[in-house]
């Protein structure tokens, strides 16, 4: 009788480094987005000095330790809910001609048109800071110069710029940054087209400026 010989058994093919770290990076933003959605939720509510760590992440469903891992504080996490405003503000500013469009962008439109709506949001964020107000207006500025930074190094890859790139992002990150101030402020002097209308010619302006002539097209 010939003797049973067992299939010898397959090793399991090691996952490849760079499917774990997606598989990281998709877990982790989607924690992200439960804390930012929960505080949302919260902040709609209630004033933002009324809030603890402790119950956004319970609306959250998650544990005290997550919401460190992701964030540093109640502060850093009100400013990583501006990286997702940022986000959809820019949404239709990905090309040297969108940027230098006559028009202002139609994501600048929207956003002044849903972010006008949000009385809850501004009731909540705009007075109420406390002691974390200085944190939270230093930071949100840093972020968005440094996201239209980013955004300008992209879109105007291929073009001679003669001011430097940092001080045309903070040019205007500032009349962005202005734009934010007089929606918080609820005193906004502009109607929306209006105001969508002299922040996109600043910004036009500010680019045309540094560009080279060969280069303004």
């Amino acid at each position: 009788m010939v003797p049973h010989r067992s299939q010898p058994r397959q090793r399991a093919q090691p996952v490849p480094p760079e499917n774990v770290m997606q598989a990281g990076q998709r877990q982790k933003n989607r924690t992200v987005t439960r804390l930012i959605n929960a505080f949302t939720g919260l902040i709609g509510q209630r004033h933002y000095q009324e809030l603890g760590v402790a119950e956004i992440a319970e609306a959250a469903d998650v544990g005290r330790s997550t919401f460190y891992r992701h964030f540093k504080s109640k502060a850093d996490l009100l400013v990583g809910l501006h990286r997702s405003i940022f986000r959809d503000l820019f949404a239709d500013l990905q090309s040297s001609e969108q940027w230098l469009a006559e028009t202002p962008p139609p994501s600048l439109e929207r956003f002044l048109e849903q972010y006008q709506k949000r009385s809850d949001l501004r009731r909540a964020v705009a007075y109420r800071l406390g002691a974390d107000t200085g944190y939270v207006s230093r930071h949100t500025r840093e972020l968005l110069t440094s996201l239209v930074e980013e955004n300008l190094s992209h879109c105007f890859a291929d073009k001679a710029l003669t001011l430097p790139l940092p001080l045309l992002a903070h040019s205007i990150a500032g009349s962005y940054a202005w734009m934010l101030t007089q929606w918080l402020s609820g005193k906004q002097s502009y109607s929306n087209d209006e105001m969508a209308l002299h922040i996109h010619q600043l910004s036009r302006a500010a680019i045309v400026a540094a560009l080279n002539s060969e280069n303004r097209g």
